[in-house]
This record gives C-alpha cells, structure tokens and sequence, in this order.
C-alpha cells in the first residue's frame, strides 16, 4: 500500500509540473484485488495460487487545453521508464457542443432530403407534398479517415480516439407526392 501511495504521489507531482490543477483531476479509490500467480506443475498442467494482493488508482484527467495534454502525453512516457508500476492509457476525446452539432445536422439533412425530393419529382412529372414523416436514424462520430475496419454498426458511433472528427447523422423523410 506504501508503493501504490508513493506512485500516486509521484503521479500527481507529474500532473502538477505538468500545469494542471487540482480541480482537472479525479483520483479513484484504492482498488485491492488478490494476485494470482499461474505455473505449470510436474504433469505440466496449469495450476494458480494467490500470492499475495495487487492494489491500484486511476487519475482521470479533464481539460480543454489540447496543448498541454498533448505535451503531458510527450513527457509521460518518461515518468512510465523512471517507474515501472505507473501506466497510462490513450487520451479519449469528446466534442463539447454535440447537441449543437445535431441540431445542424438535422437542419442540413431536412434541407438536402427535400432538395433530393424534388430531383427525384422533377424525373417523374410530379410534385412533392407535404412532408408526411420524419425520423432521426444512427448518429456517428467518426476519426476523418475511418479505417476499413470501421465497426460502426446502425445504431450509430462515437470515435474518442482523435482529435479531429467527422459527425453524420441519418434521417428519414416521408412526402407526399402531388
């Protein structure tokens, strides 16, 4: 318990030369859970035994100020060789306007569906009506060259991974036809 207090003080003196307050850090309880060590005995079957207990924290760091996370991220990797028990996990990034973002969305897809409309009317020598429905479909935000691999399924995503984003959203629109 000793160690995992020395890390996180170690860990929050980083945070600090680092520039960030107090009130951009969140530190989670202690977490304490049996260590099981796996070997392989005489008949060479894999046996366990507890050997011990494993004990951890996570600092969770919230900020708007890209340069400095980014500079954090460049110097951390020097705290992680000075001292093997701390790590570290990729930043996730969040857009802080998202339902703004929607609202233009939607207005841009309702504008272009009608637009769509009348293309398709003009075709057939008829009118577009009255919008009869309209519903919203998956939302995604995606990195703005998602990989081939994308996994986005038609419930929508949100891609935390980059800091750049590409935002779509899926709607549906009913007219009538004169």
């Amino acid at each position: 318990m000793a160690a995992n207090q020395k890390n996180l003080n170690e860990a929050v003196r980083f945070l600090k030369a680092q520039g960030f307050a107090d009130e951009n850090r969140e530190i989670t309880e202690l977490d304490v859970s049996t260590h099981t060590d796996y070997y392989e005995n005489e008949k060479g079957e894999t046996k366990s035994r507890d050997n011990g207990f494993d004990a951890s924290r996570a600092i969770r760091i919230s900020t708007k100020e890209l340069t400095k996370l980014q500079k954090a991220l460049t110097n951390i990797h020097q705290l992680v060789a000075n001292n093997q028990d701390i790590s570290f996990g990729d930043p996730n990034y969040y857009l802080e306007n998202l339902e703004q973002i929607k609202r233009e969305l939607i207005s841009k897809a309702t504008q272009d569906a009608h637009v769509r409309a009348e293309e398709f009317a003009k075709t057939s020598n008829v009118k577009v009506g009255v919008l009869k429905s309209a519903s919203q479909g998956p939302f995604y935000i995606q990195a703005p060259n998602p990989d081939a691999d994308d996994s986005s399924d038609y419930t929508g995503s949100y891609d935390t991974s980059t800091i750049e984003k590409k935002a779509r959203l899926v709607v549906t629109i009913e007219y009538a036809i004169e």
